[in-house]
């Protein structure tokens, strides 16, 4: 019945595809791009599911730290590179219908999307059976990818001529061999690796408590410390401790998220933060010190500080960070920065990398150790 339902439903996207339509050349929102451009793109996932029976599909998440990579790989127009950095890089069509401007559809791919079912369907999803008609659907179709950000930005192909407005990254990043999915018999076996939501797979819960006390802690400063860093780098600050692990902050962390707590609650001596606002992005966390270090301006109010937890995981004059997992939470952790506990005012002064480090503090990567 599923199933029924959707191909009427896709057949009338279809013809809205075959109607006279226009590319957008305003850029969305955040949000249109987080809700509406991310409901298109999971929807073109989804027809393909119901049309080749496509198995283990993932729902694609918005991942900020592909979206702002996206965003830089905007400078220019120019569509040599496949990858940024490892991650898959598309380009394509948003356009919308003249008669409802308010529709939205990525063009490029929904007009030959049946197309590409039925070659799927006669040679099979073997990556090495791609043709250049479908290539964009090779990459989007992939049962590995979970995360997805994109910019928007309006280009021509000097080599195609085609017009695109937006540049997509998808992840996580991973290598890719053979078929782009399984074709099952039946849609009962469609979710055979993952939970299942309407015959698309969840992204399953990062659990946190998988990790061991040595890779908890590592990976916590290596993302603390890579977004402080690039945050430094961009925005010129000229003072940024690089964080250390303190035990005392650890048991307080550990303390405070025990109930496994909806709010956040500050300390004398510290900020808390919940791993769940930085942790699990396909791209770490570096990405966004550096949307921030773009972004940020060197003073501003208390209450855009509170705003924002990633004000306190950059705030130069934090020096030690303490987190902690609960049996009851396996997919929060906790976490303590110090040790300040008000942001306000001024919260760095641009200058060289550094050269604002206190007597006895040596420079690594813009950070003062």
């Amino acid at each position: 019945m599923l199933l029924q339902v959707f191909s009427i439903l896709f057949l009338f996207a279809q013809c809205a595809a075959d109607e006279e339509y226009t590319m957008v050349t305003k850029a969305p929102s955040e949000d249109e791009m987080m809700g509406e451009v991310l409901s298109k793109l999971n929807d073109l996932r989804r027809s393909v599911v119901y049309d080749t029976n496509a198995s283990n599909l993932h729902w694609l998440k918005w991942d900020l730290s592909l979206a702002w990579m996206a965003q830089k790989a905007t400078d220019t127009c120019e569509n040599t590179e496949k990858d940024v950095d490892g991650f898959i890089k598309m380009r394509l069509r948003l356009s919308n219908q003249k008669a409802a401007p308010d529709h939205l559809l990525i063009h490029d791919i929904w007009i030959n999307i049946k197309n590409f079912a039925e070659h799927i369907k006669e040679y099979g999803a073997d990556i090495d059976e791609t043709i250049d008609e479908f290539s964009k659907f090779y990459d989007l179709f992939r049962s590995d990818w979970t995360r997805i950000g994109c910019a928007f930005q309006v280009c021509k192909d000097l080599m195609t001529g085609e017009d695109t407005n937006l540049v997509c990254l998808l992840g996580p990043k991973t290598a890719r061999s053979g078929p782009i999915f399984e074709m099952k018999k039946s849609e009962d076996d469609l979710c055979t690796d993952c939970e299942c939501e309407e015959l698309m797979c969840k992204e399953p819960v990062f659990d946190v408590s998988k990790l061991t006390d040595e890779e908890f802690q590592k990976s916590i400063l290596e993302d603390l410390n890579g977004a402080r860093s690039k945050f430094a780098q961009r925005a010129n600050a000229s003072y940024m401790n690089k964080l250390v692990w303190d035990e005392k902050l650890a048991a307080s962390a550990h303390d405070s998220g025990s109930q496994c707590p909806d709010k956040l609650t500050h300390g004398s001596n510290y900020r808390e933060v919940p791993t769940s606002s930085f942790w699990n992005m396909a791209a770490g966390l570096s990405p966004l010190g550096d949307l921030y270090g773009v972004s940020t301006v060197e003073e501003s109010y208390k209450e855009v500080y509170d705003w924002s937890v990633m004000y306190t995981i950059l705030w130069p004059e934090m020096r030690k960070v303490g987190c902690s997992r609960t049996p009851n939470c396996p997919s929060e952790a906790w976490c303590h920065i110090g040790e300040i506990a008000q942001l306000d005012g001024k919260m760095y002064e641009k200058g060289a990398l550094c050269s604002k480090c206190k007597e006895g503090q040596s420079c690594g990567d813009g950070l003062c150790v």
